[in-house]
């Protein structure tokens, strides 16, 4: 017998619900993931608003070119976009 989590959770209006809910990141978890993918520092990590959509956006100082770039996540997907 194969549960789907709509089964289980039927109370949900949508899948895409559901989605959200399972992969919303907070801000911390966020931090915490990409401090274990990237060679360097975050030096400041915030929550910002692009076209009403929410981001999270990380200044990193990187360690091998001593440069500062600046890394946004989306908390819903965890994807992420580099900056210069």
């Amino acid at each position: 017998m194969v549960v789907t989590m709509a089964t289980v959770h039927a109370d949900w209006d949508s899948e895409s619900e559901m989605l959200l809910l399972a992969q919303n990141l907070s801000l911390d978890k966020a931090a915490k993931q990409l401090q274990k993918s990237i060679n360097g520092r975050i030096l400041e990590a915030k929550t910002i608003q692009i076209d009403s959509k929410k981001y999270y956006r990380f200044k990193v100082l990187t360690e091998k070119e001593g440069r500062v770039r600046y890394i946004k996540i989306d908390p819903v997907t965890g994807l992420s976009t580099k900056k210069q």
